[in-house]
């Protein structure tokens, strides 16, 4: 894997001419991060359906100071993401998707098909200065996954349900079939307020959006929030483990967060590639959204730990769905940072 790793972050980070990186300019991997999404942190009717779990472990570099940056331009943002204070990170991680109910013992092809997703990010991050009481952050990344079987899927969900002693799900025989998946993901997020330096804000708005282009999953959205508290500025919008950037502010005390995201969706091979064994009847619905709220707290001077809560619009459609009656899906969310 290790060989991987320089060849991935030179594909996401170089603009122009490609240089290969020297050994010097490896991450300087000092920061653990490890983030999981489930249904189960919802405390509401936990039942693994649809996006049933998202987990992924992040190594990144360690803050780079902010004195001295150039601001972030969200319209040029491969531009600043090569400001000699960007955040190196690479990461491994996995997606599992169900159907609406864990027991069937035979796939519905009016629900989201069975698939998983197991994935490789290397990538680069970049936080400005606070100017006239506005900072920004821009992320890159360079995905490698691939679907079907060799996801891990089954193994990963019904080996945690056996220890568990819950009942295992029987239909990953009918998942989505394999797919070796390249996508380039990038994101930018502003942070406003009236505060015109990096001091402590009451209240902080935040916007930006987030773009995804590759054979799996080819996206644009846009997200809206705002944030109160001592450490409202360092606040993060709350984003999948897939597309989330691992690097964020430090928090030095606590922020609360709450808003809105919508997305268009083009093409997403876990809903729209073809399955074994029957023909699925759905496909990716082509406006999405949800609602969060979260908080995130520091834990000593090091760590800190952040959680959220998600209500998502249903990210499929097709002839059947509507007779389903289908509810609407709750996602927690709970991300920890340490040092290494």
């Amino acid at each position: 894997m290790r060989p991987l790793i320089p060849a991935l972050t030179a594909l996401c980070l170089t603009v122009g001419p490609v240089v290969p990186l020297q050994a010097a300019d490896w991450p300087d991997l000092s920061r653990l991060s490890i983030h999981l999404d489930n249904d189960e942190f919802t405390g509401n009717r936990p039942d693994d359906r649809w996006y049933s779990s998202g987990g992924r472990i992040d190594w990144h570099s360690p803050p780079n100071p902010l004195a001295g940056l150039n601001p972030v331009t969200c319209l040029q943002p491969l531009r600043s993401l090569r400001q000699p204070s960007r955040q190196r990170f690479v990461s491994l991680g996995q997606d599992i998707y169900s159907q609406n109910t864990r027991t069937n013992t035979v796939p519905n092809p009016d629900d989201r098909p069975m698939g998983a997703l197991l994935y490789l990010q290397a990538g680069q991050s970049v936080l400005s200065p606070v100017v006239d009481g506005t900072s920004a952050q821009a992320t890159a990344k360079i995905e490698l996954g691939v679907t079907g079987p060799a996801a891990l899927g089954e193994s990963i969900q019904n080996g945690i349900h056996h220890m568990l002693g819950v009942r295992e799900v029987t239909i990953w025989n009918y998942q989505v079939r394999p797919r070796l998946g390249l996508n380039l993901h990038l994101s930018c997020l502003r942070q406003s307020s009236s505060t015109a330096t990096d001091q402590r804000a009451p209240m902080v708005l935040h916007y930006g959006y987030d773009m995804s282009v590759g054979n799996v999953l080819t996206q644009a959205g846009v997200s809206l929030a705002v944030s109160a508290g001592p450490s409202a500025r360092a606040m993060t919008v709350p984003r999948s483990a897939r597309l989330a950037s691992p690097v964020v502010r430090k928090v030095r005390r606590w922020g609360l967060i709450a808003g809105l995201s919508a997305r268009a969706v083009a093409y997403d091979a876990l809903l729209d590639g073809d399955t074994y064994g029957y023909r699925s009847r759905v496909s990716s619905k082509p406006l999405q959204g949800e609602a969060f709220i979260g908080f995130t707290l520091a834990l000593g001077s090091r760590w800190q730990l952040s959680y959220a809560l998600s209500r998502r619009t249903i990210d499929f459609e097709g002839p059947g769905v509507s007779a389903k009656n289908y509810k609407r899906q709750n996602v927690g969310q709970l991300v920890l940072q340490a040092p290494l």
